[in-house]
């Protein structure tokens, strides 16, 4: 072989060794960097994907309280702690107001159940409401309708009507209903 031959021999071997040491010192770091950060991405997406089944699941719950108060919400009107007689006072005007009937007599009472075995209905307060109204005679039937449909438990127990002495086209009716509460709640809960 004659010196050029070797020279280039030399020359190729040497080329093959500055490759494999450029592939060995920038390329493979770039490499084993490159599948970390893969992995990184692939643990990101797993932990996103985890993180949005909690989400998911987070405002699930959210949704069921949400339901479940609301829920809770209309049987607190339907079936008040406590026996609020403002509020149920409120109540009976606004829908006489809306009825457009004048009420001449208002009247409650606080009325016991009689004796009975069951437990849960020995924890039922009833406040006796009576009242003495006057209006036309839709008037009055939108006013009781309107009664009979409030979010409260109610129960009309009585209605005598009579005509007005100044006019027939005017009626004075006497209403007689009970609403109910829990009267045990406050001591339930302390």
């Amino acid at each position: 072989m004659s010196n050029i031959q070797i020279q280039k021999i030399i020359f190729i071997v040497l080329i093959i060794i500055i490759t494999i040491g450029l592939f060995v010192f920038i390329v493979m770091p770039n490499f084993s960097s490159s599948t970390g950060y893969v992995y990184k991405i692939n643990q990101e997406r797993t932990d996103k994907s985890r993180l949005e089944a909690d989400l998911h699941e987070f405002l699930a719950a959210r949704d069921k309280y949400h339901m479940l108060n609301a829920e809770y919400q209309n049987l607190c009107m339907q079936f008040p702690h406590d026996i609020d007689i403002t509020i149920l006072t409120n109540e009976i005007y606004d829908i006489a107001r809306y009825a457009d009937v004048d009420i001449q007599y208002i009247d409650f009472a606080d009325k016991t159940i009689a004796d009975t075995e069951d437990e849960n209905e020995k924890n039922i307060g009833v406040i006796e409401s009576n009242l003495i109204l006057e209006g036309s005679y839709y008037q009055i039937l939108s006013f009781i309708n309107t009664i009979e449909i409030m979010p409260r438990v109610i129960r009309i127990k009585d209605v005598a009507i009579s005509t007005g002495e100044e006019s027939y086209n005017r009626l004075i009716v006497y209403v007689s209903f009970e609403s109910y509460f829990d009267k045990n709640y406050e001591t339930k809960n302390k």
